[in-house]
């Protein structure tokens, strides 16, 4: 581990703690589940996600007066950012004068809440590219996006088989939030969301002409198949009138 102390496994219900000043000294027992703790990362969770949705209008609002490829680059520096600060926190331990960074949880989640919020806001302008599979593409981004925390996991499988701490995974996820954001701002996004609305609408209106076009050939064509069978007993009448007048037969008869 990358922290001050070294957790040791004492039994199935608790672990001790060793300093490394003084490895022959135990210096407490901490039971399993510890309440401040869990009332720590419930009171960071719940900042978290209050954080998230308040800052979901301004993310909208910098979205439509920034453009896309600013606001994804800037939602992977946060995202990057909160992921360091994970790995940057630590508890605090009794009988230690390691301050704990415990605290960091807080702005730590609001960032990377407020990244991934920005990523999927951003992914979600192209589904405008395809006027015809719009409900398909927001399924399929709704799911990576639910879908993507199974990458994490598979990262500290990987980690602690290769006996890495966790501030280096998360760093090296901070690294990949940042390649994906520049790569996809410079290279996918447009500039601006108005440039995929463009894009959608003049595809939706080729696509209209086309349609509008094929109908016309289909009246034309069904026009013209009327036109003929209109020729066709026309010309079927006046034989039979001549058929009549030849053999002395009046029209009215």
């Amino acid at each position: 581990s990358n922290s001050h102390f070294s957790h040791v496994p004492a039994n199935d219900n608790h672990y001790t703690v060793r300093n490394p000043d003084n490895d022959n000294r135990l210096d407490f027992l901490v039971a399993s589940g510890c309440p401040a703790q869990l009332e720590t990362i419930s009171c960071a969770i719940a900042i978290w996600f209050s954080g998230q949705n308040l800052l979901m209008p301004v993310l909208g609002w910098f979205v439509d007066r920034v453009g896309l490829r600013w606001t994804r680059m800037v939602g992977g520096l946060f995202s990057a950012a909160g992921l360091l600060l994970f790995g940057l926190a630590t508890p605090t331990y009794p009988n230690s004068t390691f301050p704990g960074l415990a605290w960091l949880l807080f702005p730590a989640g609001i960032f990377v809440a407020l990244g991934g919020l920005t990523f999927f806001t951003c992914d979600m302008h192209i589904i405008l590219l395809f006027p015809r599979w719009r409900s398909f593409m927001l399924g399929l981004l709704s799911g990576c996006a639910d879908a993507s925390a199974i990458f994490f996991s598979l990262l500290k499988i990987l980690a602690i088989a290769a006996a890495c701490s966790h501030l280096m995974l998360l760093g090296g996820m901070a690294w990949i939030s940042i390649l994906l954001a520049g790569g996809m701002a410079s290279f996918v996004l447009p500039r601006s969301p108005m440039e995929l609305v463009s894009e959608a609408d003049s595809e939706e209106q080729n696509s209209k002409i086309a349609r509008e076009r094929r109908m016309d050939k289909h009246n034309v064509n069904d026009a013209a198949m009327e036109m003929q069978e209109n020729e066709s007993l026309g010309r079927r009448c006046i034989a039979r009138i001549e058929e009549h007048l030849t053999q002395g037969v009046t029209v009215g008869n």
